[in-house]
């Protein structure tokens, strides 16, 4: 028997013949949970950056005038790292879950 038909049986890699595909493995449940907790944790940040960009009245209400100047006083370049920071956690999770 040659080299190449014993390749050919074997399967071997960098020969003619093929390799059955094997199938991939099943996500484990906990990666799910954890995925899960990931995004509804950071939809609960998502929800708070919108509330206080919008400055909802019934959410923002409950803070006292001095908490709503400090809130309101942000320099533009800490509400941009914020909302970079809040609507990537929550893409990320939404991403990472899908997988």
């Amino acid at each position: 028997m040659s080299d190449n038909a014993t390749a050919t049986t074997t399967g071997t890699t960098g020969t003619t013949g093929t390799t059955p595909p094997t199938a991939t493995p099943r996500t484990p449940v906990h990666l799910w949970v954890i995925g899960a907790l990931a995004l509804l944790w950071n939809s609960v940040g998502a929800f708070d950056y919108l509330m206080t960009q919008t400055r909802n009245e019934g959410y923002m209400g409950q803070f006292s005038a001095e908490q709503l100047e400090y809130f309101y006083g942000f320099p533009t370049w800490v509400v941009a790292f914020w909302a970079l920071a809040v609507w990537g956690g929550v893409a990320f999770s939404a991403v990472a879950n899908r997988r």
